[in-house]
């Protein structure tokens, strides 16, 4: 009875130390360390070889910003919208490219996220108005906080895009 009692203790104990072990890289991956140490260009960088590497998906970033013009919430807006359009890319486009376009404006730095993946069409609800997935909702709320733009067009013929434009 002993013996089977801890056996027990013991399975619990190390679910318990997995389950932290996951809220720790949860919480890693919600603020990594690189968009503090390095800012957000350079942990987008890093963190679209680690999603190529995971998917396969060839993903390539052109232009260059000025990381000044942004302070720390509209980099970090910017990091995970990124984040979360790949994201949406491998779980729903079937792309095998994504383009990330970052361009810098008079007063805004804009991020255009383009993928040959399937096109999508938002749902309309039963009273006649747009149903956003909630991955849309959530980087268009993201985008409003820091009084930016955001964008989403998705064209039978030719790439989709995703825009990001805080100002």
């Amino acid at each position: 009875m002993k013996r089977a009692f801890r056996k027990k203790v013991d399975n619990a104990q190390q679910l318990i130390e997995q389950s932290m072990n996951l809220v720790h890289q949860f919480a890693r991956e919600l603020r990594p360390s690189l968009l503090d140490h390095l800012g957000p260009v350079a942990a987008l960088q890093n963190s679209v070889k680690t999603f190529m590497e995971r998917t396969g998906i060839k993903t390539d970033i052109e232009g260059s910003v000025s990381i000044e013009q942004l302070n720390n919430q509209q980099g970090t807006v910017l990091y995970r919208v990124a984040q979360e359009s790949l994201t949406a890319v491998y779980k729903h486009a079937q792309a095998t490219r994504v383009k990330i376009r970052l361009r810098q404006l008079a007063r805004a730095i804009c991020m255009e996220i383009v993928d040959n993946g399937r096109v999508f069409s938002l749902s309309k609800s039963t009273n006649g108005h747009e149903r956003q997935p909630l991955g849309l909702l959530g980087m268009q709320e993201r985008v409003r906080l820091v009084n930016g733009q955001f964008a989403i067009e998705s064209v039978p013929v030719g790439p989709q895009t995703r825009n990001y434009c805080p100002s």
